[in-house]
């Protein structure tokens, strides 16, 4: 018979990192492998810093900062701050559901277009950390279950809102983010495989391949008491996405305060 273990996934970070449930930082590095691109830095990435902190027996905080940075051989470089991300996890310790709700603040500059485009290819699951000029919201339940035998799932599934705060007239956009991840777990190492999708809800006249962009991959990490590196590589699957992006890899570093 199943166990179930409860877990929080504190989506101020990536759904591919892992799950968290006390007071702690985290660092995550991704950087895209555009289709071509030689003269590109090495250092050319999109970094985050996230930290979650408990509120009580029922809530976790959590936020986000999101950075990027571009650098060629036919550019001085560019660094740019991206939206930041304010959320709250609500939970009970006896379930294997939560439900977690947050925003973004508009901060980033529309004057960092070669430096937010990384981490905008880079992380499209969390695309609005990169984008100017727009306010967002998001409202996501998650479903974790792992087994006595080390079989792990993660679900998730939600809605993000992004109202553009510019001079241009956009409208507002409503996306269905959705996810699923499998693999093993054990008390020290952790490796799962799956997919993240979103799908635009609110334009006309788009078929589903329009609609959507998707990832597959796989990350791992070592769960020390303290110090649980990580590693990511996820592909794009859709065609117009992938004709762009190769891959991305990621390292991330989840530090435990308590």
């Amino acid at each position: 018979m199943l166990s179930i273990i409860f877990a929080v996934a504190v989506q101020a970070q990536s759904f591919w990192l892992p799950n968290a449930t006390d007071n702690g930082i985290g660092l995550e590095v991704l950087k895209p492998s555009f289709e071509g691109e030689d003269e590109t830095s090495f250092l050319s990435s999109a970094p985050t810093l996230s930290g979650r902190f408990r509120m009580g027996e029922q809530v976790l905080l959590a936020a986000e900062l999101p950075f990027a940075y571009y650098n060629s051989e036919f550019s001085d470089g560019e660094f740019a701050v991206g939206n930041p991300y304010l959320g709250a996890i609500l939970h009970n310790k006896a379930q294997s559901y939560f439900l977690e709700a947050g925003f973004r603040a508009p901060i980033a500059s529309d004057k960092k277009y070669a430096a937010l485009s990384r981490g905008y290819f880079a992380d499209y699951d969390r695309f609005e950390a990169y984008n100017p000029d727009l306010l967002s919201f998001t409202l996501k339940n998650h479903y974790l279950r792992n087994s006595d035998a080390g079989f792990a799932l993660r679900l998730m599934g939600g809605v993000s809102v992004l109202v553009p705060t510019g001079e241009d007239n956009f409208d507002t956009e409503a996306l269905f983010d959705y996810a699923g991840h499998a693999g093993y777990e054990n008390a020290k190492i952790q490796v799962l495989g799956g997919l993240t999708g979103r799908l635009i809800m609110t334009e006309e006249d788009l078929d589903f391949n329009e609609r959507t962009v998707h990832h597959v991959g796989v990350f791992a990490r070592y769960k020390a008491d303290k110090v649980q590196p990580g590693l990511l590589f996820k592909v794009p699957v859709d065609d117009d996405f992938n004709d762009l992006v190769d891959f991305v890899f990621g390292l991330n570093v989840l530090v435990q305060l308590n």
